[in-house]
């Protein structure tokens, strides 16, 4: 009878999972974050300076991530090399001046995920992300609108992804809006991580710069 309740509740399991939904966040109170990706981590400010994939730790509920995209990164400060409307002192990483996605993997899966992310170009601009499991399936991704401006208030756009089954591994962010110039910057990503033990597909998606970083981190 054991055997048989045990069946029953992993299939129903199984069945939760095959109705689960991704919904969009566009504030970061409503993440209950656990973990966080500062951009500072990879040093000062300077073009070109992160190698890609940039691989790096959360602060929080600490593990790997890698940051994929067209080339290697710049590092700016809002208020100093970007001069945009993010919070002032706010660590950025950016495409600049390239265009193309930017894609973040994490080795534990998410609840919910997102960060503010800022156009170059000042005015009205649509972002998008798309959210992605272990498999590299979507799970759906969606569109936002949203204003560049020299303000430093803090208004840029937030932009992010729920999943009501915590599936969540990868998110990639991107400018939709053909101006022919698509570069933009991203704040820390606020992530809300799953409980459950990561899919074997996204515990090994980062390979051995995972261990490498962390024994780095250990001898420091």
């Amino acid at each position: 009878m054991k055997r048989i309740l045990a069946i029953t509740a992993a299939l129903a399991a199984l069945g939760a999972q095959a109705t689960a939904t991704v919904t969009v966040v566009t504030n970061r109170a409503s993440i209950n974050a656990d973990a966080t990706i500062d951009w500072g981590q990879f040093g000062v400010e300077g073009f070109g300076l992160i190698p890609a994939p940039a691989i790096g730790l959360t602060s929080g509920n600490v593990f790997a991530f890698k940051a994929t995209g067209p080339r290697a990164f710049d590092r700016f400060d809002q208020g100093s090399l970007w001069n945009g409307n993010f919070s002032n002192g706010d660590k950025l990483i950016s495409n600049y001046p390239d265009s193309g996605s930017i894609t973040i993997r994490f080795a534990r899966t998410l609840n919910a995920g997102g960060l503010q992310l800022e156009n170059v170009n000042f005015g009205t601009h649509t972002y998008k992300v798309e959210a992605w499991d272990g498999l590299g399936v979507s799970l759906g991704s969606f569109t936002v609108s949203g204003t560049s401006a020299p303000t430093g208030d803090g208004s840029a756009v937030f932009l992010g992804v729920r999943s009501t089954v915590g599936d969540i591994a990868a998110l990639t962010y991107s400018i939709e809006n053909g101006d022919g110039f698509q570069g933009f910057g991203m704040n820390y990503a606020s992530l809300e991580t799953c409980n459950v033990v990561p899919e074997p597909a996204t515990m090994s998606l980062l390979g051995f710069g995972v261990a490498a970083l962390v024994a780095r981190r250990r001898k420091a």
